[in-house]
């Protein structure tokens, strides 16, 4: 039965104990990177979608306090109002809409050209938060105030910090990449020096314990020490054995041969 074939394919599958603990390493460290990156996109949108609601809470609430006032209960001033909260960009739409539905102010922004892709928008929605508060004269109720807020410049720094965040992650993987590798070339030939040097020892007197600079070969140097005295006591007994062989074989006398008559 041919194992040749058998045998390369083990070969060309070996992979060193130190190169599958790296790269067990790697695969945590990249594990690690995509998890921290998902969770701080996730905390920042978490961030911006509550800043966007409390944005649209505030603003409806100053602009219903100011409208209720006393002082500001004549249309041309309401309008003004509400056309300056409008003019700054920050709100898809201001309404105002009277106890009986008639519209008293509405004033509504086209949306603006899309910034973020859309798969983006997909996979981390921004909601469009809106709120709504009554006016009123005193004790009348006047209308009814509806403010939206805009979020697509909150969905625009959302995608800027994604892409930086993304760049960061990618560049600690790449370092850690680089890091892996050389520490992996340079283990490999340190542990090839110390190979080479332990088993040029066994030749020697000296232990090969005394070339030992890494704790993990503790035990191979041990091994060498042992093979090493067991091929010293070897070539002591044959080297004892020829020099025995050689004392018995001068000491035996050599027969003389016999003289014809």
């Amino acid at each position: 039965m041919n194992t040749a074939p058998h045998r390369t394919s083990l070969r060309e599958n070996r992979m060193s104990l130190l190169t599958r603990l790296l790269l067990g390493v790697s695969l945590a460290m990249l594990g690690l990177l995509v998890g921290s990156l998902a969770l701080g996109i996730n905390a920042a949108r978490q961030y911006l979608d509550a800043q966007l609601r409390l944005g649209s809470e505030n603003a409806a609430s100053s602009l219903a306090l100011s409208l209720s006032q006393p002082s500001n209960q004549d249309p041309v001033t309401r309008e003004l109002l509400m056309l300056a909260l409008f003019d700054s960009g920050q709100f898809l739409h201001i309404r105002l809409i009277s106890p009986d539905g008639t519209a008293l102010f509405v004033r509504e922004q086209a949306r603006p050209a899309r910034q973020v892709p859309q798969w983006f928008s997909q996979l981390l929605p921004l909601t469009r938060p809106w709120a709504e508060r009554s006016i009123s004269n005193g004790w009348h109720q006047t209308g009814r105030l509806s403010v939206a807020v805009d979020n697509s410049h909150a969905s625009n720094a959302l995608w800027h910090s994604s892409i930086y965040m993304s760049l960061f992650s990618l560049g600690a993987g790449v370092l850690w990449a680089v890091f892996a590798a050389s520490l992996l070339r340079w283990f490999q030939r340190l542990l090839h020096e110390e190979v080479l040097e332990q088993i040029q020892a066994i030749g020697n007197q000296t232990p090969a314990c005394a070339y030992v600079r890494l704790t993990e070969q503790d035990s191979l140097a041990q091994t060498i020490d042992d093979t090493r005295k067991r091929v010293h006591e070897s070539l002591h007994g044959r080297g004892q054995f020829i020099r025995t062989t050689a004392a018995t074989e001068m000491q035996v006398p050599q027969a003389t041969p016999a003289t014809p008559s």
